[in-house]
């Protein structure tokens, strides 16, 4: 039986036509979208106390020379980003194809076209700067090649629905991450372009690489799927100038190595990845989303919270199976 991306489809937008209420929404100046954003995400940042520690102790981590007020001002920075990002999501779901060619710039298209022409499906790498949903959008408005978004399932039905509705209707189908290598393959050998964050730990299939100076680790998914399927790697990250305008930038392809050792190939691979993604998040740093606890398999000193949650949960977990068996056990 042939695997089929877990798409979820709605008419694509088109313009002409909207509701008042869509019009309203689009309406909206973008300097407004992001004093809006900015005072969303300072207030965010007094409020959400648990991240705002991460975000900390992952810029204390990485640049250890920073000033404690240094680090102060880029926390709130890196929330003001973020804020943004949420007000301009409000927006997304009454765009066009033509509304996100208009606020979204691409840069290094040929890149991809190069891609592209070798008819074997491109791998795009992303990672989550500036607005990464927008970049997904413009993707799919822009390209005449299906795209397809390896996406982590959220917890909300709702936010997931809200998702499925956004991307689908520009033409970007959606596929879960968990256990999604097959529909991977599939939608690479119909010549689709299949974006994979590779900045944050999927828990499974993953190789060690160096990002940022430290041991951390990304999936490996992107580069077994160019082994296998021989088709390009290409990194691409969106990133917002001064102004508040969103640049999508497409870099040239990573060589896939091929030594004959397969682990070797992949960590190998797997590191150009993970060093093309570092050039971004170095390049806009506040920009990226550093509420992830991304070096936890390696420094889990930095989340001890984290980890005593963890482990908690876990001893619920083991209770409540206990009680199940003293309970299913005859007397």
């Amino acid at each position: 039986m042939s695997v089929v991306p877990t798409t979820h489809q709605f008419a694509p937008i088109k313009g002409g036509r909207r509701s008042w209420l869509q019009s309203l929404m689009v309406g909206i100046p973008q300097r407004s979208v992001v004093a809006l954003g900015r005072a969303l995400g300072q207030a965010a940042y007094y409020l959400d106390i648990p991240h705002r520690r991460v975000v900390r102790r992952n810029l204390e981590f990485c640049f250890p020379d920073w000033p404690l007020e240094q680090i102060r001002s880029f926390s709130q920075r890196i929330y003001q980003n973020l804020g943004i990002v949420v007000a301009e999501m409000f927006q997304m779901n009454s765009f066009s194809r033509e509304d996100v060619l208009q606020r979204v710039e691409i840069r290094g298209k040929e890149h991809l076209e190069e891609a592209l022409a070798q008819k074997r499906g491109v791998v795009l790498t992303s990672v989550h700067l500036a607005n990464w949903e927008m970049a997904a959008l413009m993707l799919g408005a822009a390209s005449q090649t299906p795209v397809t978004v390896i996406s982590k399932e959220l917890r909300f039905s709702l936010a997931n629905r809200w998702n499925y509705k956004v991307r689908g209707r520009l033409g970007v189908n959606t596929v879960h991450k968990k256990d999604s290598f097959p529909e991977m393959l599939q939608a690479i050998r119909q010549g689709h372009i299949v974006v994979i964050t590779v900045d944050m730990n999927r828990g499974k299939n993953e190789v060690e690489v160096e990002f940022l100076g430290k041991r951390a680790t990304t999936t490996l998914s992107a580069a077994l799927l160019a082994m296998r399927c021989r088709s390009p790697i290409v990194p691409g990250f969106c990133y917002r100038n001064r102004d508040g305008r969103l640049v999508a930038e497409v870099k040239p392809a990573i060589t896939v190595v091929r030594t004959g050792d397969l682990r070797v190939d992949l960590q190998r691979t797997s590191q150009q990845v993970s060093d093309a993604i570092e050039e971004a998040v170095r390049r806009f740093p506040d920009q990226w989303l550093w509420h992830q606890k991304r070096w936890k398999v390696f420094y889990p000193q930095l989340y001890p919270e984290y980890f005593f949650q963890r482990k908690r949960r876990k001893e619920k977990k083991m209770r409540r199976r206990r009680r199940a068996t003293e309970t299913d056990s005859p007397n």
